[in-house]
């Protein structure tokens, strides 16, 4: 009954997966269950020890003979379980002849079970780290694991010495656990893989298997709450996946094998969407949790709390319900604002498609996002459209002003009851819901073209925040400085939903071009938090007194390159050094991040580097491509950077065919030229949006050059000296199809040379850009510089095009 009942429990474990965990509980219960057998003398404690033996065999032989049924070839399948049938009564006989030899050597029945619990303990051998092996309580425990111990602080004879016990295991038939990275993350992020490993398998045929362990990140294991010991599990129990990779060969290297763990998180992450819900109903729990915390402010007077701002934002979508129905997606026009929060809430409550406009774009790109985006209605402000002045007329304008004038104080009683005491489902429905859907769209400027509009789903939303989340670890009392308007896409995920969903005020300033203001705010509100643009940095330098600044610990930057005489500017001025970050729209939008240091001594963990943008967050990984082949480059070497994770864009509007150019097998081909250094976790980085090359790793330079398939032609360019001009190279596209005369490394070498060697573009030298955008980006085309227009109709600066 015993065996059956583990069996049945294993099965409900299992749900419709094999459920590996239960293999090494199964294993271990069924090792201390006949070993316990041996000391036994009273049938009630015996009794408890069958029970538990039983039990164990259950969640020990169910995972194994699902997991044989599930591989095996479904043509081989009778010949499988023949085998399977046929081998496990080959035990059996071997073990009646055991119990014949204990009977021979006079060993009783008790002892026979101790003899069988050592053979079961007998699994596998764990390579750990010394002083644990040497000072933890359960020393014995390991022991019995047979684990290996080795510390980077172990003299090299003892480092040999365990690096020779583990070859040996694996000779002998053990599989070997080795966690490569050395030490505990100590900011979320992945440290670089020791090669130690590389010499246990050197020689040999033994597979190297990949394995990620996804989840343990912010459990009271981690460094995530910045101390080891004396805490206090917040979440009972904990859940931890398990991703195991394709065997690699013995002689795959160190960076590879990270790279392929890495990639595996991607799986790790991308299929907690099965258990995502709409982003309304995050923000439903995350206000509950904080119902009195203060949520929200602007600098127009408005303060609100979590639980009030749920109610508005309840009291809000019930107003709009009604204006929408029948409409996917509804058009903002709104500032960063308690007001332009209130509204996008509202939308999500609604389980609408969210399209913040962008009011800095020609009115054609306006007219153009209105059009594709099918919008029949717009909710604005009579205050914002003053300053504003959008460069068309809005399709079915609403007013905020008139939809919160029309919220009686009955009505806002009863928002306040249901944000309060409804249950979630009645104020965020989720029926229908799949994580895919459109929670916005956000479209580029339109500088190259038509613009494009990004879908970007409740699942990259929540990623990408969660990802964030993650590294940033937000405490309490922790505030946002929220400037950068909502129809960009760093402002509307980590401007608006980062500090919502995690429990975080934000502060919003409703012009981004106003650094004074916003300075006053942050000296006043106390914010801890900036997430702003190099431009921007530029006004703070300009305007701000260094007291103002003070109380920031994270100054965060993006959108373009963070320059390292801005940083030093800056961090002489205010006491923070910026640190620079990378992403685009269609990454929804952060990818790469830079992070304080963490930890002292040899256990110590970068998360920047001078000149670099930092490391993948956590859920995301990276390659480098070569541009025409699409193979791998080694590392160091520069190339066409690709991010795979579950924040790559759903696609974009009404475009299948840019869609499938720049979304290939997962991952997003993002046009710009990076470099990943060596150890991996000193990360280096030259992405501009398809401008000159940075070097931005460890050696010597690296060639200034960079080339993109742009407006129809290959173009490649090139940083003058100074940094203020830009050299470009142009070919027609034809030439570059018709024929392999022109190549990546040839274009680069043309620009790199300004255009001597080989063949003879058309060249001349730009102003490299000038600031202007309200988004905090490059301004605009060519023609709005105060030079004359390049002299090719139909291209326009590789730099400004870049901004996208």
């Amino acid at each position: 009954m015993s065996w059956r009942t583990g069996s049945l429990i294993a099965g409900r474990l299992s749900g419709r997966n094999v459920e590996f965990g239960v293999l090494p509980i199964g294993a271990l219960g069924l090792a201390l269950a006949t070993l316990a057998m041996g000391g036994i003398t009273q049938w009630p404690a015996a009794a408890v020890a069958i029970v538990a033996a039983g039990l164990s065999a259950g969640l020990y032989i169910v995972p194994l003979e699902a997991f044989i049924q599930l591989r095996c070839p479904k043509d081989r399948l009778g010949e499988v379980l023949a085998a399977n049938g046929f081998l496990s009564w080959i035990g059996v006989l071997a073990a009646a002849a055991l119990m014949l030899l204990f009977d021979r050597l006079h060993v009783s029945p008790a002892q026979g079970f101790v003899v069988m619990g050592w053979l079961t303990l007998a699994l596998t051998v764990y390579m750990m780290h010394r002083p644990i092996y040497e000072t933890h309580k359960l020393r014995f425990l390991f022991r019995l694991m047979k684990s290996i111990p080795i510390a980077m602080e172990d003299p090299p004879k003892r480092i040999v010495e365990s690096l020779r016990a583990a070859r040996k295991a694996l000779d002998d038939g053990y599989m070997v656990c080795i966690f490569a990275e050395g030490a505990l993350t100590r900011n979320g992020l992945m440290r670089g893989f020791k090669p130690g490993f590389e010499r246990i398998v050197r020689g040999t045929n033994h597979p190297i298997v990949p394995i990620y362990i996804g989840g343990t990140w912010g459990s009271v294991f981690s460094h995530f709450h910045r101390g080891f010991h004396a805490r206090v599990p917040i979440r009972l129990p904990y859940p931890v996946g398990v991703v195991f990779g394709r065997p690699m060969p013995s002689d795959t290297p160190a960076d590879a094998v990270r790279q392929a763990v890495q990639e595996l998180s991607c799986d790790y992450y991308d299929d907690r969407r099965r258990t995502r819900r709409p982003l309304g109903r995050a923000f439903v729990a995350a206000a509950r949790r904080n119902w009195s915390k203060l949520a929200m402010t602007d600098t127009g007077g408005r303060r609100l709390t979590f639980g009030h701002t749920l109610a508005g934002a309840v009291a809000l979508a019930r107003r709009i319900a009604p204006l929408t129905r029948g409409q996917e997606a509804v058009g903002l026009l709104l500032p960063p604002s308690v007001g332009g929060a209130l509204a996008n809430l509202a939308l999500a409550l609604l389980r609408k498609t969210s399209v913040n406009l962008n009011f800095s774009v020609s009115p054609e790109a306006f007219r153009s996002a209105i059009g594709q985006s099918g919008l029949r209605t717009v909710l604005s402000s009579r205050a914002a459209l003053e300053k504003i002045k959008p460069p068309s007329d809005l399709p079915g304008l609403v007013y905020i002003e008139d939809l919160v004038a029309a919220i009686t104080p009955a009505r806002r009683l009863a928002a306040l009851l249901t944000a309060r005491l409804a249950p979630a489902w009645r104020i965020a429905p989720c029926r229908g819901f799949r994580p895919d859907d459109v929670a916005t769209i956000i479209f580029s400027s339109g500088t190259t073209g038509e613009p494009k509009g990004v879908l970007l789903t409740h699942h990259n939303i929540r990623s990408n925040v969660e990802a964030v989340s993650l590294v940033f670890r937000p405490r309490a009392g922790d505030a946002l400085a929220a400037s950068l308007p909502l129809f960009h896409s760093f402002g509307y995920t980590c401007g608006l939903w980062l500090p919502l969903l995690a429990g975080m005020r934000a502060d919003f300033h409703p012009n981004p071009l106003d650094t004074a203001r916003i300075a006053q705010m942050i000296r006043e509100e106390g914010c801890t938090a900036l997430f702003t643009t190099p431009t921007f940095l530029l006004g703070h330098l300009r305007r701000a007194q260094p007291d103002d600044l003070r109380s920031l610990r994270h100054v965060i930057t993006g959108a373009e390159k963070l320059k390292p005489r801005v940083a030093d500017a800056f961090e002489a001025r205010f006491g923070i050094r910026p640190r620079e970050g990378y992403g685009t729209t269609e990454l929804s939008p952060v990818a790469i991040l830079s992070l304080p240091d963490e930890g002292e001594g040899p256990y110590a963990q970068s998360g920047w580097k001078a000149g670099s943008v930092g490391m993948a967050v956590p859920g995301v990984a990276v390659r480098i491509v070569d541009p025409d082949t699409g193979e791998r480059l080694p590392t160091g070497t520069p190339g066409m950077l690709i991010v795979r994770g579950p924040n790559v864009m759903r696609g974009y509007l009404n475009r299948p065919d840019l869609t499938a150019e720049v979304i290939r097998d997962g991952w997003y081909w993002t046009g710009d030229i990076a470099a990943v250094a060596s150890p991996p976790n000193a990360a280096r980085r030259l992405p501009d949006r398809g401008s000159s090359r940075r070097d931005l790793g460890e050696g010597g330079p690296a060639t200034p050059a960079a080339t993109r398939n742009h407006g129809g032609n290959l173009v490649a360019g090139r940083a003058e000296p100074g940094g203020q001009t830009f050299r470009c190279a142009r070919w027609p596209r034809p030439a570059v199809a018709a024929t392999a005369d022109i190549t990546w490394s040839k274009a680069s070498s043309v620009a790199a040379t300004g255009g001597r060697g080989g063949q003879a573009p058309r060249r001349t030298t730009w102003p490299l850009w000038h600031p202007g955008g309200a988004n905090g980006m490059l301004d605009g085309t060519c023609d709005r510089f105060s030079n004359p227009s390049p002299p090719w109709p139909d291209w326009r600066c590789a730099r400004c095009c870049g901004s996208r």
